[in-house]
């Protein structure tokens, strides 16, 4: 009798311990990084991973970012929808890694027209910063003029410049074909103190040019 009960008992044991050994391992633990994104086009835009929404709080709308959000570590494939449209426009894999910070640019409606960049803002107390990103495919390689004065020379699709340290204050910026004086956009922008912004164009911005509002100005910090 006393066997048959110590059988009982051992089974039981046994059962416990695999449901414990079971609830551990589908405990898994996320980690997560942060992204900032970016949307250099004329539309308002959604980013799914895995069907969920990424920038739950507000949609990006045309110019706008998301501000810096939570992203799962490793790779992952991130979808871009049109706000409202079921259709996914495009699909891109993207591996984040630990301990860096993103940001996304989205600049058109295809996969080779969307990249990131690993964010490094120096701790500059009393100081403005600002740094150019090219999200304009078609205008070719660029020069970013503020108030009469060359900031950033010979800018091509894709690329990002350093940071820069300048005056604050409201400035004239202008974008010029790379070399010339043929001016693409002109916009006033406001650039406040002991700031880091990100500067870009207007993804449809081409080699003739837009009006004004064609700058997109965000702050990183």
């Amino acid at each position: 009798m006393r066997t048959g009960i110590f059988v009982i008992a051992a089974l039981v044991l046994m059962i416990a311990v695999a449901a414990c050994k079971k609830g551990d391992d589908s405990a898994t633990i996320q980690q997560f990084t942060t992204v900032n994104f970016i949307n250099a086009t004329g539309d308002t835009l959604n980013v799914y991973v895995n069907g969920s929404r990424v920038n739950t709080t507000n949609s990006l709308y045309p110019m706008g970012s998301s501000g810096y959000i939570n992203a799962l570590l490793g790779q992952q494939n991130y979808q871009v929808r049109k706000y409202r449209n079921a259709n996914v426009l495009f699909n891109l894999p993207l591996p984040l890694d630990t301990g860096k910070t993103y940001s996304f640019y989205l600049a058109g409606n295809t996969a080779d027209q969307a990249f990131t960049d690993v964010d490094t803002i120096k701790n500059t107390p009393d100081t403005t910063l600002v740094r150019f990103v090219h999200t304009a495919s078609n205008a070719g390689a660029v020069d970013v003029v503020m108030n009469d004065t060359l900031r950033f020379s010979g800018s091509v699709f894709k690329k990002t410049t350093p940071f820069l340290a300048v005056s604050p204050g409201i400035k004239r910026v202008q974008i010029f074909k790379a070399g010339t004086k043929n001016a693409l956009t002109t916009d006033t922008l406001t650039f406040l103190d002991n700031r880091a912004y990100t500067l870009f164009v207007k993804s449809g911005l081409g080699a003739n040019g837009l009006a004004t509002g064609n700058l997109g100005l965000i702050v990183n910090k």
